[in-house]
């Protein structure tokens, strides 16, 4: 049953718990209100429930626990409060699991280190806290893994590193400190990595150069120290280059003036020094993302020219040789 997008109002029927043999529900991007029923642990066949882009309130009942034959569960940007149920734990067959922008609360249950054919894990701004469980380790099957907008504890796990099928990691505005861990190296297929806002700190690594798939890498907002890496300038298919607000020193690698793919170039509010190198300058770079908001991005958008690259810098004459 798809309805979604039909402007409905009101609240989730309990009658639906009679369709029994349904095995897909979607009413996203509607106007739904109050709580998930209880009586949809009734719809035992159910493989994707969809009820995201509503202002449906609550908790998340225990009972979605029993829904043993579901893949897919979005509750995406509700108004959804309390601890995540521990039952989830019990969804042996979920391949995607979506429950980003809420209220959540309470700890990441170490249950969901359960579900090993999971492949998205999306819990990204609520009102989590504690440490990132050491079970999700067992998730071997992961492309995503979004925790970002929590308030986290403590640094990033090394066994993320074995996650080898990870192409994004967003633990973005998180509290999480300490250093980007080397096992992270082992993440090939990266496509998006995304750990703006925390109190991370240390060089940014060399090896992230290695990482050919990369097309975002936002480490905006830290404490990193050093020098921008050469190496970044062999990122090929990167887009987003975002290291603005963190301590780094140095000049501005020439090597960056290869990325011909890049449209977002953030290097503002670091310690730089030297001048912008020609072939840099020559980038073709956008105005500032559709997603940043405009306070902000009066800060971080140099005057000079688009994309941001630093501030108070002259351009160089020509390349180095």
């Amino acid at each position: 049953m798809h309805l979604q997008r039909n402007d409905l109002v009101g609240s989730i029927p309990d009658s639906l718990d009679r369709l029994t043999s349904l095995q897909s529900l979607d009413l996203s991007g509607n106007n739904l209100t109050g709580p998930i029923p209880d009586s949809l642990d009734r719809l035992t066949s159910l493989q994707s429930l969809d009820l995201s882009d509503n202002n449906v309130t609550g908790s998340l009942p225990d009972s979605l626990g029993s829904l043993a034959n579901l893949t897919r569960l979005y509750l995406i940007d509700n108004n959804l409060s309390g601890p995540i149920p521990d039952s989830l734990g019990n969804l042996s067959n979920l391949r995607w699991l979506n429950l980003s922008y809420n209220s959540l609360t309470g700890p990441v249950p170490d249950q969901l280190g359960d579900l090993s054919g999971l492949q998205q894990l999306n819990l990204g701004f609520n009102d989590l806290r504690g440490p990132i469980p050491d079970t999700l380790a067992r998730l071997a099957n992961l492309w995503e893994l979004s925790l970002g907008g929590n308030d986290l504890t403590g640094g990033l796990p090394d066994w993320l590193g074995d996650l080898s099928d990870l192409w994004r990691l967003d633990l973005s505005y998180s509290n999480l400190t300490g250093p980007i861990l080397d096992s992270l190296a082992n993440l090939s297929n990266l496509d998006e990595l995304i750990l703006a806002g925390n109190s991370l700190f240390g060089p940014i690594p060399d090896w992230l150069g290695r990482l050919g798939d990369l097309r975002q890498l936002r480490l905006h907002d830290n404490e990193f120290t050093g020098t921008i890496p050469h190496s970044l300038g062999n990122l090929g298919e990167l887009r987003e280059l975002l290291l603005s607000d963190n301590h780094l020193t140095g000049p501005i690698p020439d090597s960056l003036g290869g990325l011909s793919n890049l449209t977002i170039l953030w290097l503002a509010y670091n310690d730089l020094d030297g001048c912008i190198p020609a072939a840099v300058h020559r980038l073709t770079l956008a105005e500032a993302p559709w997603w940043w908001p405009p306070a902000l991005e009066q800060k971080t958008l140099n005057p000079q020219w688009r994309g941001d690259v630093t501030v108070d810098l002259p351009v160089c004459e020509a390349d180095p040789e």
